[in-house]
C-alpha cells in the first residue's frame, strides 16, 4: 500500500516540477531622463518561449524587443538553466508613467508582464563612456574611432512635420514633410519609426518618387538658431477633403548622434502641423470639376484640311501650377452645347504628367501636364467650326474661379477621295502576303524542336548541358531580395542599424556582416552596388540577400 502511494505522489508532483517558472521584473523602478531602462522575463528551465510583437507601445512608452540570453547557475552540484527575455523601454516624457502590458509565450502558455509603474526624474542622464576596446565592439561601435560622448537638452533636437503652402483650399494637393532642427552637436542619425503611423486625418496621401527637399541651412525658433535638414526619404502628396482645421504629420523617429557628438539611440515625438483647410466659394460654375490651381490650354490639330469619311487627330493640353488630379475632359463641355453636330468624335486616350519645382512666385510646388486625344470624323463638306473649348478651375492666388479658353481652327472638308464612289465604302489596297520567308523560318524551328525530341537520349547519355556549353547565366537588373533589404535597412547606420536588425530578429552573425558589407561600400544601398559589380559579386550579394532573410 506505500509502495502504491509513493508512486501515485511521484506521478502527482514530477510534471508540477517540469513547469516552467516565469517571474517579471523592470531593470530600475526610477530612472533618470535618457538613462538605460530594460522590462525582463526569467524563466527557469529550458521552455520553447515566443515572443509574438517585438514592439509594445502605450502613451508615449515604447518597450522593443532585445532578445533572449540563456545562463546557468551550478548550486551544490546541481546545474539550473534559466532564459531571460529582454526588452528596452523608451519614453520621452517624465513623471509617474506606466509600462505596456508585454505578452510571451512559454510552452503555448501567455504570460504577461501586467500592471508596472516606474518613475523617470526630470533630470538628464550622463552617459558612462566604453572603458575598453571590447566594449565599443560589444556596442557594434567602431573600436579604433573616438566617440564624443553627450547628452542634448531637450530642446537640442526638434523633428517637425511641415507644408509647403500655409493657406489650403478644399481640393487643393500640397507637399508634406519632415524637417529635423538640431544644435549643439553634429548631425544625427535619424529614421521614422515605422512602428507609428503617420496621421493626415481627411487627406488624402500618396508617397512620392524621386522629389526632394531643398531648404536653407539654418532656422531661428524661440531666438536660438538650429541646423536644419529635411527627410527626403519621405515626402507625401496631401489632398484636404473637407472645411476645417486639422493636425497633420504626427509620429515617431529613432534618432542617435554620430561619433563626433554621440548620445544613445532614442525614440522622438515628431510634432505636426496645424492647418486651417478653407473651403471653397460659392455658387461653383457648372462646368467645375474641383481642380485647384492655375492652367492654359492649348489646341493642336493635325491638320486644317480633310476629306469626307477621313479621320483628324485633335489634342487638346492643360498645363500649368496644380496636381492635375481633377481636371476632366474639355471637350465634353462643348459637345454638351452642340457644337459637335457636325463630327463624329472619338475620345482615344489621355496622359497626366506632374513634377514638383520651383513656382513662378518662388515657392515649391506641383507643376502638371494633362492632355487628351481625340480622333474628329467630319459628317459633311465645306468649312466646318468647331468652336471654343474651356476648362474651369480655382485659383487660390487670386481666390477666384477662372477660365482658360482655347479655339479649335476651321476644318475645310473636301469631297471624299475614296476608291469606291457608289459605295461611299473606303477599300484600302491590299498588299501581297509575302508567304516564303515565314514558311522558312517556321521550318527551322519544327526542325530544330524535332532534333532535340528524337536525340535527347544521346543528349542525356553524354551529359551536354546547352546552358553550360555556352556558359549562359542570366541575373535579375534589380533583385527583389536586395530592394527588400534596402528598405529594411533604409537611413540607419551604424549602431542604430545593428539594434534595429537585432531587434526584428535577424541573426547576429548576419547582422555583422551586414555591417562590414555597408563600410565597405560607404553605406550606399545594396541595389545601387549591385548594378555597378561583376557577375561573381552579383551572386554573392544576391545569396547573401536571400541568407539574410531565410535566417531572420
Amino acid at each position: 500500500m506505500k509502495k502504491v502511494f509513493l508512486v501515485y505522489l511521484v506521478i502527482l508532483v514530477f510534471p508540477l516540477s517540469l513547469l516552467a517558472e516565469v517571474q517579471f521584473r523592470l531593470s530600475k523602478d526610477t530612472v533618470l531622463k535618457g538613462e538605460p531602462l530594460y522590462a525582463i522575463f526569467e524563466i527557469n528551465g529550458n521552455p520553447d518561449v515566443v515572443v509574438p510583437r517585438n514592439i509594445f507601445s502605450k502613451d508615449s512608452v515604447t518597450a522593443e524587443y532585445i532578445g533572449i540570453e540563456q545562463s546557468f547557475s551550478s548550486i551544490n552540484f546541481q546545474v539550473k538553466r534559466k532564459k531571460i527575455v529582454k526588452f528596452r523601454v523608451v519614453t520621452s516624457k517624465h513623471g509617474t508613467l506606466s509600462l505596456p502590458e508585454i505578452q510571451i509565450n512559454v510552452d503555448g502558455k501567455t504570460y504577461s508582464s501586467g500592471n508596472v509603474s516606474f518613475t523617470v526624474k526630470n533630470k538628464r542622464y550622463k552617459v558612462q563612456k566604453p572603458t575598453s576596446i571590447f566594449d565599443r565592439i560589444f556596442n557594434g561601435r567602431d573600436p579604433f574611432r573616438n566617440y564624443n560622448y553627450i547628452e542634448p537638452a531637450e530642446d537640442d533636437i526638434r523633428i517637425q512635420f511641415a507644408l509647403n503652402k500655409e493657406k489650403v483650399y478644399v481640393g487643393e494637393t500640397v507637399v508634406g514633410y519632415y524637417k529635423i532642427l538640431y544644435t549643439n552637436m553634429s548631425k544625427p542619425y535619424f529614421e521614422r519609426n515605422q512602428m507609428k503611423n503617420m496621421e493626415f486625418p481627411f487627406f488624402t496621401s500618396e508617397l512620392l518618387d524621386g522629389v526632394s527637399i531643398s531648404l536653407s541651412e539654418t532656422e531661428t525658433v524661440n531666438n536660438r538658431i538650429y541646423d536644419l535638414i529635411p527627410y527626403n526619404k519621405e515626402i507625401y502628396a496631401l489632398t484636404p477633403l473637407k472645411e476645417g482645421t486639422f493636425v497633420l504629420g504626427n509620429t515617431h523617429f529613432d534618432v542617435e548622434g554620430n561619433p563626433d557628438t554621440y548620445f544613445t539611440a532614442r525614440v522622438m515625438e515628431a510634432k505636426g502641423i496645424k492647418v486651417k483647410v478653407k473651403g471653397l466659394p460659392n455658387p461653383q460654375p457648372v462646368d467645375f470639376s474641383g481642380e485647384v490651381g492655375k492652367y492654359e490650354l492649348k489646341v493642336n490639330l493635325e491638320a486644317n484640311t480633310i476629306g469626307l469619311g477621313q479621320n483628324l487627330e485633335l489634342r487638346l493640353k492643360v498645363f500649368g501650377e496644380g496636381a492635375g488630379l481633377l481636371i476632366r475632359d474639355p471637350l465634353s463641355s462643348l459637345c454638351k452645347n452642340g457644337a459637335c453636330a457636325d463630327f463624329d468624335i472619338t475620345y482615344i486616350r489621355e496622359t497626366r504628367d506632374r513634377k514638383f519645382t520651383k513656382l513662378q512666385n518662388g515657392s515649391h510646388g506641383f507643376y502638371s501636364n494633362t492632355e487628351f486625344f481625340y480622333s474628329l470624323r467630319p459628317r459633311k463638306e465645306g468649312n466646318l467650326l468647331p468652336g471654343n473649348v474651356k476648362i474651369v478651375f480655382f485659383n487660390p492666388s487670386s481666390e477666384k474661379y477662372e477660365t482658360a479658353s482655347a479655339e479649335i481652327p476651321a476644318i475645310y472638308v473636301s469631297k471624299s477621295s475614296f476608291d469606291s464612289k457608289e459605295s461611299g465604302i473606303y477599300r484600302p489596297k491590299k498588299e501581297p502576303f509575302h508567304w516564303f520567308p515565314y514558311f522558312l523560318g517556321f521550318s527551322l524551328v519544327l526542325g530544330f524542336g524535332f532534333s532535340i525530341f528524337f536525340f535527347r537520349v544521346r543528349i542525356v547519355k553524354h551529359g551536354i548541358n546547352i546552358l553550360a556549353l555556352f556558359n549562359l547565366k542570366i541575373l535579375p537588373l534589380e533583385p527583389e531580395s536586395l530592394m527588400e533589404l534596402d528598405r529594411v535597412i533604409g537611413m540607419k547606420k551604424g549602431a542604430l542599424l545593428k539594434n534595429s536588425l537585432l531587434e526584428k530578429g535577424f541573426q547576429k552573425q548576419k547582422v555583422y556582416e551586414l555591417l562590414q558589407l555597408k563600410r565597405n561600400c560607404n553605406n550606399q544601398s545594396l541595389l545601387e552596388l549591385y548594378q555597378k559589380s561583376d557577375n561573381l559579386q552579383k551572386e554573392y550579394l544576391l545569396k547573401f540577400a536571400t541568407d539574410f532573410f531565410k535566417e531572420g
